[in-house]
Formats: C-alpha cells, sequence, structure tokens
C-alpha cells in the first residue's frame, strides 16, 4: 500500500496540537532544507533519489540483517541501481574505531555517496563518515529513532559517547516505507517510539524552544502515543504510520533546539555502559520528566495527551502498560556504575528547565536503577 506524501523542507504546520505556553524569550530559526519520501516504496523511490543526487557509487551502511533485507527487496523487484559496496559492521554507540573503518571503506571504494539503513546506529556511523568525507546521505530507517533528521550524532571514544554536532551531516533526502517498520516487535516499537517521545519532550522544555518546535514536538508525540496504543491492542499498517509520522515530526523539533539531562544520561548509559540505547530511554525518561516538571509550564500540554494530571506518572503508567522495561537494574547496569554514570552526566552544561546538581543525578539514577518511585 502507497501513502504518497512528499516534502522538502524541515518545516511542518500541524493541523492541530495542543495549546501550549510560548515563551517570549528571543530565539533563531535555522530551517535546514532536506528531503523527505514518505509512504511509499523504498524499490520504487530510491533509484530516484540516488539520480536526482547524481550517485554512481553509494556505500550501504547497514547490520548485516538490513543489508540482506535491502539486497532482497531491490533483487526481488529487479531494480536497477548502481553497485552497492556495504559496510555491515554496525555496533551500537558507534564506537570510534567502527566508524573510521567505515570511513577507509568509503574512500577504498570512491563512494560519492552514504546509503543508511537501519536504526540509529547506522544512521550515526553514516554521519561520522560523512562528518569526514563531506558525503551526502540518503537514509532508509527502520525504526523509530528519528536520527535521520537530525545533524547530531553520537560517538563512543576511550568508553565515553560524546555528541557530535555538524549540520553537514543531516541526509540530503529521508525514505519513510512503512513496510519497512513490520519487522519490528511490539516491544522494538514501545521502546523506540519512548525514544522518539523522548525527543519531543526535550524539545518542549530547551531553552530555545520557539512555536515552531513546539507545535512540532506536541503533533509528533499526539501521533506517536496514538499508533504506540493502537500498536498495543492490534499491530497494523494505520499505527505503523501514526508511530512513522510522531518519531519525523519529535526528530525534527529535537534538531531544532538540542538535548537536555535526558539524553546526557541515556549517552553515558549506553556509551560507557553498554545499555541498550531505545531501551534506556524507555527506562529514563518517566524519572527525568519528575525532576524537570515542577513549574515546567512547557510540559503542561503534555497533562491532557497523557490523560494525567502529572506528566511524570502518566509515562511511567504507559511505559508499564506497554510492557516497557522499568528498571535500569534489568538492563544491566551494575549499581556500583552509578557515581560513575553521575560524574560523567556532569561533564558539560546541561540544557533544560532545572540545573541538576550530582545529588539530583545520584537521585534520578538510584530511582531509576531499582524503579522505585519517582519522587520522594
Amino acid at each position: 500500500m502507497s501513502i504518497p506524501v512528499e516534502f522538502s523542507t524541515t518545516a511542518a504546520y500541524p493541523e492541530r496540537a495542543a495549546p501550549a505556553s510560548i515563551s517570549t524569550t528571543p530565539f533563531t530559526v535555522h530551517l535546514r532544507q532536506h528531503r523527505i519520501r514518505f509512504g511509499e516504496s523504498v524499490v520504487a523511490v530510491l533509484p530516484q533519489e540516488l539520480a536526482s543526487l547524481n550517485v554512481k557509487n553509494p556505500l550501504l551502511i547497514s547490520s548485516p540483517r538490513g543489508a540482506a533485507v535491502l539486497e532482497r527487496l531491490l533483487h526481488s523487484h529487479a531494480i536497477a541501481v548502481p553497485p552497492i559496496a556495504a559496510f555491515t559492521q554496525i555496533v551500537p554507540h558507534v564506537p570510534g574505531h567502527v566508524a573510521q573503518e567505515a570511513r577507509l571503506m568509503a574512500l577504498s571504494a570512491a563512494s560519492d555517496c552514504l546509503l543508511a539503513f537501519g536504526g540509529g546506529s547506522a544512521l550515526d556511523t553514516a554521519k561520522a563518515v560523512a562528518h569526514e568525507l563531506h558525503l551526502p546521505i540518503v537514509a532508509i530507517p527502520t525504526t523509530l529513532s528519528g536520527s535521520e533528521v537530525t545533524f547530531n550524532y553520537g560517538l563512543t571514544v576511550d568508553g565515553v559517547k560524546r555528541t557530535v554536532i555538524d549540520p553537514t551531516v543531516l541526509p540530503a533526502t529521508v525514505i519513510y516505507d512503512p513496510s519497512l517498520f513490520a519487522s519490528m516487535s511490539v516491544n522494538e516499537t514501545v521502546c523506540s517510539g519512548i525514544n522518539a517521545i523522548a525527543h519531543a519532550t526535550e524539545a518542549l522544555y530547551s531553552r530555545n524552544a520557539n512555536a515552531l518546535t513546539t507545535a512540532i514536538a506536541l503533533a509528533g508525540m499526539d501521533q506517536l502515543l496514538q499508533g504506540l496504543r493502537r500498536q498495543h491492542v492490534g499491530p497494523g499498517l494505520a499505527a505503523t504510520v501514526k508511530c512513522m509520522h510522531g518519531a519525523w515530526l519529535c526528530g525534527e523539533a529535537l534538531a531544532q533546539v538540542g538535548m537536555g539531562l535526558h539524553h546526557r544520561l541515556c549517552h553515558v548509559l549506553g556509551g560507557t555502559f553498554g545499555l541498550p540505547h531505545a531501551r534506556t530511554h524507555a527506562v529514563m525518561l518517566p524519572y527525568v520528566v519528575a525532576f524537570n516538571l515542577p513549574g515546567t509550564a512547557a510540559l503542561e500540554p503534555l497533562r491532557a495527551l497523557y490523560g494525567c494530571e502529572d506528566v511524570a506518572i502518566g509515562m511511567a503508567q504507559l511505559g508499564k502498560e506497554l510492557g516497557a522495561p522499568t528498571c535500569l537494574r534489568d538492563l544491566g547496569l551494575p549499581h556500583a556504575a552509578i557515581e560513575r554514570a553521575a560524574e560523567l552526566a556532569l561533564t558539560t552544561p546541561i540544557d533544560g528547565p532545572r540545573v541538576p546538581s550530582k545529588s539530583d543525578v545520584l537521585s534520578i539514577l538510584q530511582r531509576a536503577w531499582s524503579g522505585a518511585g519517582l519522587r520522594d
């Protein structure tokens, strides 16, 4: 089934969004152009997009499974695309040596484009290569990570994951094919979706938030929540498309304003301690929101979306209902790692409505580790 919708800018104007208070703080918006192809089959769209970029020698960056899926799709439909070399040694959180190996392959293959197929790890690996080699990226996401519409990526060096911001690594083209999301399990969809919801949440209370990013964030979260609830009742195309719409919008919102405490903690827990990215987001989000919620007017519209006066409790309840993990202990984090994680999280300033102290971060991590209550 085809749902052809085409966009050519990062600006989005949703027809309906929950009311929100808009800050009077001055802001700057820099809309960065990229092309979104939404709802069509990748086998129909990919040749067109490679031709529009005059690509002759793309390098596929994907997992072995992802590479096999794309190859099978192209072969079964007899789709003519340029010969594609493949880098398939994807590792979560993108260790520096993996990014270097991908760069060397791109150089040796004389690649003129990076074809990123998969989730956040594949996309971030492609961005790390693009950062050094200045190659365009065609992104084909298969999860709700949102990385396909942002110009930052995570890179882990010496056990520390850092965020690199480079507007030139924003993918030139993004292809959203609903059929590619069908292979995700319900639990993968839920955790990946909560990851995307975290993008919108931090976009709402960023110091750089504005009327456009707020509208996009709220519309994206609304779509995701509808899609995740539908998926829980019974997976299907309608639920998948809502989740995809939501993840796209949430990613666009975050790309405009940057990340805060929640993402900082998740990057530390993933990059240094090896925790799975999406599931870590699912655990951490209610705890960080509980810390930021008091006096944060930007989060008030979420009460209606979650149907709960306390947004943090609403997030925790929804995650539990949908089967998301509820504590870091179950994800394999040693209790002894909490102190080090808190130290790493505070090495640089954090954007957000409250400035956390080390004792604040320790409290958040302790509670999230055990699955305790969100507050005292």
